[in-house]
């Protein structure tokens, strides 16, 4: 039952993903209602997209091996996460000159978090990846969540 929940999670995660990451791209490509619209339906998107990837690692820690300090970490780095994908978002629906790097946490952390579930959840993919790696990428989640704060320095500075 757990492992069709997470499949079922994981089809619904892979779509959203690809939407969110496909509308984060393309903000500011309509008339202006359009982009207000595309705006407001990319931020619920990332938000639901953090739903279902906290869910999915809920569901994966019940079924897989998932070390104490993982768990520390999902706990406090998913809803980061998921704020910096909709901080993101929302700084890039400004203004049709905002840096496209803004888009890495739209990116990179939902991925990551997808590539640690895969590690949790299956037991041949712990034998071949080692748990530095997935530390690893915790980091790179980190510094992609860490682009909102970057930004913010920015825009108060003036250069974005």
């Amino acid at each position: 039952m757990l492992i069709a929940f997470a499949v079922i999670l994981t089809l619904l995660i892979l779509p959203l993903y690809a939407g969110t990451c496909a509308n984060a791209l393309s903000l500011h490509s309509g008339d202006p209602a359009g982009n207000a619209m595309a705006a407001a339906f990319g931020a619920l998107t990332a938000m639901a997209l953090s739903v279902l990837i906290g869910l999915l690692t809920i569901c994966s820690a019940n079924y897989g091996s998932m070390p104490g300090a993982l768990a520390i970490a999902s706990l406090l780095l998913i809803p980061a996460s998921g704020a910096s994908v909709v901080w993101a978002i929302t700084q890039l629906s400004k203004s049709r000159y905002t840096p496209k790097w803004l888009t890495a946490p739209v990116v990179i952390c939902p991925l990551m978090w997808l590539i640690i579930n895969a590690w949790i959840f299956f037991a041949g993919f712990r034998e071949r990846v080692s748990i530095q790696i997935i530390y690893a990428l915790l980091g790179v989640i980190v510094l992609a969540s860490a682009v909102p704060i970057v930004g913010m320095i920015q825009r108060n500075r003036g250069e974005g």
